[in-house]
């Protein structure tokens, strides 16, 4: 008697042909999940990059914008406003905010220990290496404390009353920034640029 097919089983071939249809199976399903979990980590580290940049930004924009702060007027003051620049010591990396939040015509130094919550009348933002630095004390290094790290490129240009870029301190009207922040596994894949302006709204 002929054994039927279903009580003969499969044959060598068969066997194999199904091993290689479910190795190729197999192998696009996990193609297909690194894709996506390369994907998702991707935008997890743009994400992570693009709040960085926009957090160090507004902090900068925020001071910038409220710069040259200088309410003395005669008789206390010899003089009407101005009586400093509210940007100083400006370079394509670095500048100092200055303000007269006490009123009495000058810049005073800060005192005590560094603090970096601590509001002063002179503040700095730099570039280095690849950290984003704030400074409520710019004469003292140990008080630069860090505002973003992975920083890959900062720009500052300072334009005047008429939106010509200028050396002048006394003439800045408008600061442009630009930063580039990588994210934290790095790749310029994976960098975020953020410019923004800047009008000092004191001068």
């Amino acid at each position: 008697m002929i054994a039927s097919r279903s009580q003969a089983g499969f044959t060598a071939i068969e066997l194999l042909v199904s091993f290689a249809v479910a190795a190729i199976v197999l192998a696009g399903a996990t193609l297909a999940f690194q894709t996506s979990q390369t994907a998702t980590l991707t935008f997890t580290d743009q994400a992570s990059a693009q709040q960085k940049a926009r957090w160090g930004l507004e902090r900068m924009i925020q001071e910038i914008r409220g710069a040259g702060v200088d309410p003395c007027t005669p008789p206390r003051c010899p003089s009407v406003p101005p009586h400093f620049d509210a940007i100083t010591n400006q370079s394509p990396i670095m500048l100092t905010i200055q303000s007269d939040f006490n009123g009495n015509g000058i810049i005073d130094p800060p005192g005590g220990a560094c603090d970096p919550a601590a509001v002063t009348e002179r503040v700095r933002y730099q570039l280095n290496g690849n950290q984003l630095q704030r400074s409520t004390d710019p004469n003292n290094a140990a008080c630069d404390a860090t505002v973003a790290s992975g920083v890959t490129a900062l720009s500052f240009t300072y334009l005047d009353e008429a939106g010509n870029p200028t050396a002048v301190a006394s003439a800045i009207r408008t600061v442009v920034i630009s930063v580039t922040i990588a994210s934290e596994n790095g790749g310029s894949e994976k960098s975020v640029a953020m410019a923004d302006r800047v009008r000092i709204r004191n001068r």
